[in-house]
């Protein structure tokens, strides 16, 4: 009887061991059901010394009385569970702002300092990239770029002087200089291989084309490539521009009072309206 007696005990005190509840009856999922309405649970506390020194257990959980924070062990380990980043620097987080070397975060991320990112950067609004309005130099970013301007009215704005250190290629079939009244200007370099003989006060022209210009070009400049002949004696002129045939006409002139003989390559750059 008394034996029948002592496993009904040890029985009944197994499965009350399995559901522990304080405060009221246990959660039937919870080994551990703590309830009260005005007090909590207090986990073990211990000094950040002490803590290093607890054998390593996966789970274990303290309360660190240096560190102020709660602190759990990964099985390697011991990590902190905490609701700031961790830093050595000055970082403050203010209004939903976080601010990085400054202590009044004007942007929901403000750092005042340099930055590395090896990321992709994409902004859903007009500007990606903007610098104060106070600053000297001012990069904006709203499909356009100016660089010391704050309304950049092309793809790229220089208001500066700019320096390019190779090669500037321009597709299209546009141009790369304007004149002083904004109006873009084209290059046409029109080459030709000649052999001329011109008896003297006697002129003879030759006909070009040129790529289409709005207008008459103002400038036309020739370089002459010759074997060596009486070339020298002969003036050549641009006359005639045709901007419906793009075509134009130059002219040799034999100025001398002898025969002059033009036997060479004659290139020409054409410049104007596009």
């Amino acid at each position: 009887m008394k034996l029948s007696l002592l496993l009904l005990l040890l029985v009944s005190s197994l499965r009350a061991v399995a559901q522990i509840g304080l405060g009221g009856t246990p959660n039937p999922n919870a080994v551990l059901d703590l309830k009260s309405p005005n007090k909590g649970l207090l986990i073990p506390r211990t000094s950040t010394t002490t803590r290093q020194t607890i054998p390593p257990v996966k789970g274990l959980m303290v309360y660190d009385t240096t560190q102020s924070s709660f602190w759990y062990h990964t099985g390697a380990v011991w990590r902190e569970i905490t609701d700031k980043w961790q830093t050595n620097g000055s970082v403050l987080f203010s209004n939903n702002w976080i601010g990085i070397q400054t202590n009044s975060p004007a942007y929901a991320l403000d750092v005042g300092g340099s930055v590395r990112a090896q990321l992709n950067l994409r902004s859903d609004n007009d500007a990606l990239i903007e610098r104060d309005v106070h600053a000297k130099n001012n990069l904006y970013a709203y499909n356009r770029v100016g660089i010391g301007t704050l309304s950049p009215t092309q793809p790229l704005d220089v208001v500066g002087n700019a320096r390019i250190s190779e090669n500037l290629q321009v597709n299209g079939n546009f141009g790369i200089v304007r004149s002083n009244s904004s109006t873009q200007l084209k290059m046409s370099l029109p080459s030709g291989n000649l052999i001329l003989t011109l008896q003297p006060n006697v002129f003879f022209d030759v006909t070009f084309n040129m790529t289409t210009f709005t207008g008459t070009p103002r400038v036309s400049i020739a370089q002459v490539v010759s074997t060596g002949n009486t070339w020298h004696q002969i003036i050549l002129t641009v006359h005639d521009v045709n901007t419906t045939t793009n075509t134009f006409k130059v002219r040799f002139y034999n100025a001398g009072n002898s025969t002059a003989v033009f036997d060479g390559t004659l290139n020409l750059m054409v410049v104007g309206q596009p």
